[in-house]
C-alpha cells in the first residue's frame, strides 16, 4: 500500500465516519426538531439542584432502594398512560442513565408556559400533555396544553416535585407503590411519608438528557521541534478516543522534506528521525484501524551545527561560541549541570530553560567562567534529543579531587556521616579517607536554593536515622569549592547510597565488646547486634560470612574482633553465650581450656609455668644423674 493510497483511504474513511455520526444524530429527531424517542447510547444525568429553567428533555424516574436500578415513566403509552405498570426498567451508574436498545419513547419534554411548565411527549406524530384536574388521583392526557405545572427541586429531601393545583386541589406526580396498582400518576399524597418509611408513594427524580458530542479519534506527536544535522530525535504518538486496538502506524516525511531526514521504526508508535540535512522537515503520522483514523504533523527545524562534548567545551577558549551536547544531571536553584557520559560536567548559566534531570540536550552557548570554573553563558536550547538518561558519576578518592574536577559529576565512597548544620543552611559534614591513612572532612553544601529539591527532601528524611561516625555512604553530585575546600553540592539530582557493610562494621567496632582480657562482653549487646545484622540484605551478610582479610580495613577489623570473641567464649553458658550470627567458620573453644589458651594474658602465664616446670625437671635430672656417677 503506497503512502498516497493510504492517505486517500484515510480521507474516505473519515468522511464515512462523519456521515455515520451525524446521520445517527438526525435519526433522533423528527422534521419539527422535537425528540420522539430515546436511542441507544443517549445519556441522561440526574438533576440534583434547583434549576433556573427546567426546560429540556427528561426521563421521569423513581429510584429503587439498591441505588442502581430505576423505574422510568413510559411516556410512549400516550393517552393510555394511566395504567398499572406504566414504566420500564433502567440502570443507574454514578448518577447517569445510558439508554439501551429497550429504552425507547420514554422521554418527556418540559417547556415554559407562562408561570409554569407543560410536561408532554410526542408519539405517532401526536403530542400528549400530562396533567390532572379535579379531586381524583389519576393521570390525564390530552393533545393540547393544560393548566401549567410547578416544577422544583427540594434540596432538603433531595427530590423533584411536579405539582398541579388545577381544580383547586394540589396534586403531585409521584409513583404509586401500592400492591398491584403500581404506576406513575398525579396523587394527592406528596410522598412526605417516604422519608419515614412509608413507601406507598415514592418520589420522582428527573434525569436530563445531555448532548454527547461524538469524540473523533485524534493522535498527537510528541518530540523536539529543533535538531541538528547528524543528530536524531525520538517521536512518540499519543492517541485519544480510539476504540480499536489493532492499529496501523505510518510515519513519513511530507513532500519537500524527504531529503532532510530518514525515519526508522516507521510502522510503530515510536519512530526515530535521523537528521541528514539542514532545513524545515515536516513529519507526518497516520494511525488507522478498520473504521477509525487520525493524522498529525510536526515540523522540526534542522540546523547545520558541529556539536562538541562537554569536555571539549571546558578546554575551549573563553568567549567561544559553541554547540554542546550532554545530559542534564543536576539542578541547583534553577542552574543546571550538564555532563558527558563519563561525568565531565559544566554549569549552565540560565535559570529559565525548561530542562529536566536526564534530558540529553543540544545547546548553543558562549564559553565563560564563574570563580575560575568554566561555565556556559548565553545558553539556548536547540533540541532535547532524548529523556530519562541515567549518567554514572566519576568515582574519585579525596586525593583525586582537583580543580579540573570542579562541576563534574562526582561520587565519593566510604563517606562517614559526622553531623549536619543547624539554622537555615542544609549542610552536612562527612569524613572520607585521605592519602595519608587518615581522614578529612568534606561537606555536602546546601542553602535556601536547595529548598524543595527532591535530594534535600530525601536526605533530610534519611539523615534522621543516621548515626554520627558510623553511617557510611556513597555520595554523588556536582563537585564545587568554597574557600579552598572541596564540597558536593546539594542539588536536585544529588544521590546517596548507604553502604550496609561498612556501616555495620563501624557499628560493631563502636560497640562496647572489648573484654580487656578478663571481662566477657555483654551478651545482650551481642544479641542486639545480631538482630541488626539479620536486617541486612543477603549480599551484605555474605561479605561478613566469607571475609578473609582482603576487605576494607574497617570490615577486616570488625571480623577479627568477632572471631576473637567466638574463639574465646564460644557458646559457653557460663559467660552468657554468643551466637555465631555471621555464620562464620570459627574454631570456637569453650570452658577452661578455651579460656586459658585463647586469652593472651593467661597464655603468657601458662608458657612461664610450663617453662619453670621444664627447668625444674632438667635440674632434678642433673642432680640425680650426678649422684649416680658419684656412687659408682
Amino acid at each position: 500500500m503506497t503512502h498516497a493510497f493510504k492517505k486517500v483511504t484515510a480521507l474516505l474513511l473519515g468522511l464515512t465516519m462523519l456521515g455515520g455520526t451525524f446521520g445517527g444524530a438526525f435519526l433522533a429527531f423528527n422534521d419539527g426538531g422535537t425528540p420522539t424517542r430515546a436511542v441507544e447510547g443517549d445519556v441522561y444525568e440526574k438533576v440534583t439542584s434547583q434549576l433556573d429553567d427546567f426546560t429540556g428533555t427528561y426521563l421521569v424516574v423513581t429510584e429503587m432502594d439498591d441505588g442502581t436500578t430505576a423505574r422510568v415513566f413510559n411516556a410512549s403509552l400516550g393517552t393510555s398512560a394511566d395504567i398499572a405498570s406504566n414504566y420500564v426498567g433502567a440502570t443507574i451508574s454514578n448518577g447517569t442513565i445510558v439508554a439501551d436498545a429497550t429504552l425507547s419513547n420514554e422521554e418527556v419534554t418540559l417547556s415554559k408556559d407562562g408561570t409554569g411548565y407543560q410536561m408532554f411527549t410526542s408519539y405517532g406524530g401526536t403530542s400528549a400533555y400530562f396533567y390532572n384536574t379535579g379531586n381524583s388521583n389519576d393521570l390525564k392526557i390530552k393533545t393540547s396544553p393544560e393548566d401549567p405545572l410547578a416544577v422544583s427541586y427540594d434540596e432538603a429531601l433531595n427530590r423533584v416535585s411536579i405539582e398541579t393545583t388545577s381544580g383547586g386541589t394540589a396534586k403531585y406526580f409521584v409513583f404509586n407503590n401500592i400492591d398491584t396498582n403500581t404506576r406513575f400518576r398525579f396523587m394527592k399524597n406528596d410522598c412526605a411519608g417516604a422519608t419515614e418509611g412509608n413507601n406507598n408513594y415514592l418520589p420522582i427524580q428527573l434525569y436530563k438528557k445531555v448532548e454527547v458530542v461524538p469524540t473523533e479519534p485524534t493522535v498527537t506527536i510528541n518530540g523536539p521541534t529543533t535538531g541538528y544535522v547528524g543528530g536524531a530525535a525520538t517521536l512518540t504518538s499519543s492517541l485519544e478516543a480510539f476504540t480499536e486496538t489493532e492499529l496501523e502506524y505510518l510515519w513519513s516525511a511530507n513532500a519537500g522534506s524527504e531529503g532532510l531526514v530518514t525515519i526508522t521504526n516507521e510502522n510503530t508508535p515510536i519512530a526515530t528521525v535521523n537528521f541528514v540535512a539542514a532545513g524545515e522537515a515536516n513529519i507526518n503520522l497516520i494511525v488507522m484501524g478498520v473504521e477509525e483514523i487520525a493524522e498529525a504533523n510536526i515540523i522540526i527545524n534542522i540546523q547545520q551545527v558541529n556539536p562538541i562534548t562537554v569536555k571539549e567545551a571546558k578546554e575551549s577558549n573563553q568567549g567561544s561560541e559553541v554547540y554542546v551536547c550532554g545530559v542534564v544531571f543536576a539542578n541547583y536553584g534553577g542552574r543546571r549541570y550538564i555532563a558527558d557520559t563519563d561525568g565531565t560536567g559544566m554549569q549552565i548559566n540560565n535559570t529559565s530553560l525548561e530542562l529536566s534531570i536526564g534530558d540529553e540536550v543540544l545547546l548553543s552557548a558562549t564559553l565563560g567562567e564563574y570563580n575560575g570554573v568554566p561555565q556556559l553563558n548565553n545558553v539556548k536550547l536547540l533540541a532535547t534529543l532524548s529523556k530519562d538518561n541515567v549518567l554514572q558519576p566519576k568515582v574519585l578518592t579525596f586525593d583525586e579531587l582537583t580543580n579540573n574536577e570542579l562541576s563534574n559529576y562526582i561520587a565519593i565512597e566510604d563517606a562517614v556521616y559526622v553531623s549536619r548544620a543547624s539554622g537555615s543552611n542544609i549542610d552536612m559534614d562527612f569524613s572520607i579517607p585521605n592519602g595519608t591513612g587518615g581522614t578529612t572532612t568534606i561537606q555536602m553544601f546546601g542553602s535556601s536554593n536547595s529548598a524543595g529539591n527532591t535530594a534535600v527532601t530525601a536526605l533530610n528524611a534519611a539523615s534522621a536515622d543516621w548515626e554520627a561516625n558510623i553511617t557510611t555512604l556513597t555520595l554523588a553530585g556536582p563537585l564545587t569549592q568554597y574557600q579552598g575546600n572541596y564540597q558536593l553540592q546539594f542539588a536536585e539530582g544529588t544521590t546517596y547510597e548507604v553502604d550496609e557493610v561498612e556501616t555495620f562494621a563501624r557499628k560493631f567496632l563502636a560497640a562496647s565488646l572489648c573484654d580487656g582480657g578478663a571481662t566477657a562482653p555483654d551478651s545482650g549487646l551481642w544479641n542486639e547486634l545480631a538482630t541488626e545484622f539479620a536486617a541486612l540484605d543477603t549480599a551484605a551478610r555474605e561479605v561478613f560470612k566469607n571475609a578473609d582479610g582482603d576487605e576494607s580495613e574497617v570490615v577486616t577489623q570488625a571480623v577479627e574482633r568477632y572471631d576473637y570473641i567466638l574463639r574465646k567464649y564460644g557458646e559457653d553458658p557460663q559467660h552468657g553465650g554468643y551466637t555465631n550470627f555471621m555464620e562464620r567458620t570459627v574454631a570456637a573453644n569453650a570452658g577452661f581450656v578455651g579460656s586459658v589458651f585463647n586469652d593472651d594474658a593467661t597464655i603468657v602465664i601458662a608458657v612461664v609455668v610450663i617453662a619453670l616446670a621444664a627447668i625444674t625437671a632438667l635440674v632434678g635430672f642433673y642432680y640425680v644423674n650426678k649422684r649416680r656417677r658419684v656412687n659408682k
